[in-house]
């Protein structure tokens, strides 16, 4: 089998409030499409009060790909990795 990694190709990330030492913050990732050698997810970073995400501090669209760690090429989404991401489509991490 060949060693695969996932390689963030781009980051359009926008800035929305600061982040305060001290504060919580919860990560949200959702899978927004999947192409043939790319996908992109959103991400939004919000502040966690009394357990729950409120204040949006930042939010990104991040696209990565699949890469052959031996032959550093990108390589297809396809067969099980592309239905764990196809599972993420409908459903936040």
């Amino acid at each position: 089998s060949r060693n695969m990694a996932f390689v963030v190709a781009n980051i359009n990330i926008s800035y929305r409030r600061p982040a305060y030492a001290g504060e919580i913050i919860r990560v949200i990732t959702r899978m927004e499409k999947i192409g043939n050698k790319s996908a992109q997810m959103k991400q939004e970073v919000r502040l966690l009060e009394q357990g729950e995400p409120t204040a949006l501090i930042a939010d990104a669209i991040v696209t990565f790909c699949l890469m052959d760690s031996a032959t550093q090429k990108s390589v297809a989404i396809a067969g099980e990795v592309r239905q764990v991401l196809e599972g993420m489509l409908s459903e936040g991490l």
